[in-house]
């Protein structure tokens, strides 16, 4: 018992620095000082005109835009598209997955 108590004593330690160093490796070759992560495409006025020209109902789409370093505080943003989102199956692909190249409405 004792020596399993000495075996995790030192293994947890160690783990957790493991754990931390996997997840900064991951920042790795990120440069967060570049244009791309500081500069943003636009101004806060075109941001303030852009929300202000979308039709009602939706938001505009910024999805293709860096907005990085705007302060955008006190915009209603609530339906401006913000990132892509991610690529769905096509129906017929799905359906094919589903039923094999004989399922419903695909043939014999």
């Amino acid at each position: 018992m004792r020596l399993m108590q000495d075996v995790l004593t030192v293994a947890l330690p160690v783990a957790s620095v493991c754990a931390v160093a996997e997840a900064q490796d991951a920042m790795r070759g990120l440069d967060l000082t570049s244009p791309d992560m500081t500069m943003a495409e636009m101004t806060r006025a075109q941001v303030e005109a852009a929300i202000k020209a979308s039709p009602s109902g939706r938001g505009p789409d910024f999805a293709d835009k860096r907005l990085s370093g705007l302060n955008l505080s006190g915009l209603d943003l609530s339906g401006a598209k913000l990132a892509r989102r991610a690529a769905q199956p096509r129906e017929p692909l799905a359906r094919q997955a589903r039923w094999g190249n004989t399922g419903p409405g695909l043939g014999a």
